[in-house]
């Protein structure tokens, strides 16, 4: 596991976290790190063990947090333990083939989910925001969670705009609170309404 810092300043007490769940959200494996980091730095944190009792398809979280216990960042990822292998004899200057694919279908095996949604909005000038908060109730992954921001219910999306994070995933239990920014005069008469979709959220 890496840690990679763009900032320009050095990072003191960040507190680096690797989860890795089954597909039933049975946490599988779990580690904290607490590190330093200089300015613009990569750095080697650990060496993820190899874990047996893996679902065929199975899901790594990783979260830094700083010194005041913000997420710092964050990398959320779905994985396989059928590898993918490339036919290099088949290689060519135009593409390389892949042999084998990993096997991604047990996520059609991800119970449906209604999340608990509610949206403030705020309006300065010309600008204006509308924040979401999410919650998960359920015991399973809310996965590839999508949010859009419509020029009134069932209306065209707001365009362009700026979301601090979007096509996510929530936990069990976990809540998120996010925003997106976008002109105001975008949304013409119309009130800003959020849609939430996923790939197992109702």
């Amino acid at each position: 596991m890496w840690l990679v810092s763009s900032q320009y300043q050095d990072a003191t007490n960040l507190k680096l976290t690797a989860k890795i769940y089954n597909l039933d959200m049975t946490e599988k494996f779990s580690r904290a790190e607490i590190v330093n980091t200089p300015a613009d730095s990569t750095a080697k944190i650990f060496q993820l063990p190899e874990i047996e009792g893996l679902s065929p398809t199975y899901f790594l979280d990783l979260t830094v947090q700083d010194s005041n216990g913000k997420i710092a960042g964050s990398n959320f990822y779905w994985l396989s333990t059928t590898h993918e292998t490339i036919d290099w004899e088949k290689a060519s200057d135009v593409a390389t083939p892949t042999a084998t694919y990993a096997d991604f279908t047990a996520l059609q095996q991800l119970p449906k989910i209604k999340l608990n949604v509610s949206t403030t909005r705020e309006r300065k000038g010309e600008d204006e925001t509308t924040t979401v908060r999410l919650q998960n109730p359920s015991k399973s992954l809310a996965f590839f969670v999508r949010l859009k921001v419509n020029k009134g219910q069932g209306g065209d999306e707001v365009l362009p705009v700026l979301w601090q994070d979007n096509y996510f995933s929530l936990l069990p239990g976990e809540t998120r609170q996010i925003t997106a920014a976008y002109r105001a005069s975008d949304l013409g008469a119309a009130k800003p309404v959020v849609e939430v979709s996923g790939w197992n959220v109702e």
